[in-house]
């Protein structure tokens, strides 16, 4: 009887194991399912983010681009802004200056477009409405402000890699970037002063840790 009842215990035993395991396999295969919705969602808005970027440089190309005042010649944490600069749509995108020659309204040639990106640029389709050179810049450092000249527009997504490339990084790494990057938009405006610059903010991933850097970054953006 004794052995009996010990069998028929460590086989509730063992069942009861079955059941916390299984609902330890539940529930992570429902965290998988809450990560790729969370991945869709990112991707959704990044599509949404590329289709603004789209539109705005398309709205700039036709003149309907808004002045602001000077005291908008800032970003959020005090930092000028290269001459003729200002911020547009909330503050996530950089425009340069409004003014340009006449040959940028020619009927008879597309405006030129110089795309500094990462992979992420890739995904930017303009050449509808500009003569576009790429040149891939994958870190803020390879940005090089010589390069821009001769181009009506500049369209930058750089500082996703220098961001990722660190697993661990503090928030002054993250105002180092920044400040690096205004450095090569103050070098544009001063050998560039009639292109129109458009500043991409740095899209969301799938990388949470790199999603919280980002959005430290395009806030001060």
């Amino acid at each position: 009887t004794k052995l009996i009842q010990d069998g028929f215990l460590n086989l509730v035993h063992e069942l009861r194991d079955n059941v916390i395991l299984t609902q330890r396999r539940i529930r992570h295969i429902e965290g998988n399912f809450d990560t790729i919705f969370k991945d869709l969602s990112e991707l959704k808005t990044m599509k949404e983010q590329m289709c603004r970027i789209a539109s705005a440089a398309k709205r700039c190309d036709e003149g309907h681009c808004s002045r602001r005042s000077p005291s908008s010649n800032r970003s959020s944490n005090g930092n000028r802004l290269p001459r003729g600069t200002e911020t547009v749509g909330r503050g996530r995108i950089v425009e340069g200056s409004p003014h340009h020659s006449s040959t940028n309204n020619s009927s008879s040639s597309k405006p030129t477009l110089l795309i500094l990106g990462d992979s992420s640029s890739k995904y930017v389709k303009l050449d509808r409405f500009y003569k576009v050179t790429r040149l891939p810049t994958y870190f803020i450092n390879q940005i090089d402000p010589r390069k821009c000249v001769g181009f009506h527009k500049i369209w930058i997504h750089v500082g996703t890699n220098d961001l990722r490339s660190k697993r661990h990084i503090s928030h002054a790494d993250i105002v180092g970037c920044f400040k690096t990057f205004m450095g090569k938009l103050n070098e544009i405006g001063k050998l560039c002063p009639d292109a129109r610059v458009l500043v991409s903010p740095i899209l969301p991933t799938g990388l949470a840790h790199l999603n919280a850097r980002a959005n430290a970054f395009n806030r001060m953006l």
